[in-house]
């Protein structure tokens, strides 16, 4: 399954909608730095990856506009990344704790 992520700069999240439910992953800018603070995925969407895909959108926007430091605030996105290092090539990242 491939799920649609929606770049919502407004709100600054990244968001995957599902009729009347959204899943979202919230973000911070501040000069050069990408600062993830939360993740949130409702339970009707479990057992989708709607998570990975959400992070995967924030760390391709991250590296594709050139941030040099990722901070991690959310403690979802800290657990998931220390699984899956490979994603955080190219950008370095700092967990916040």
């Amino acid at each position: 399954m491939v799920l649609d992520v929606q770049h919502n700069t407004e709100e600054t999240r990244f968001e995957v909608i599902q009729g009347e439910t959204t899943a979202c992953l919230i973000y911070r800018l501040h000069g050069k730095a990408f600062m993830i603070m939360h993740t949130e995925v409702p339970k009707v969407m479990g057992g989708q990856r709607v998570g990975r895909y959400l992070i995967v959108a924030a760390l391709d926007f991250a590296k594709s506009n050139h941030y040099n430091v990722l901070f991690v605030y959310c403690p979802f996105v800290k657990s998931y990344l220390k699984r899956h290092p490979e994603l955080k090539e190219g950008v370095k990242v700092i967990m916040a704790k």
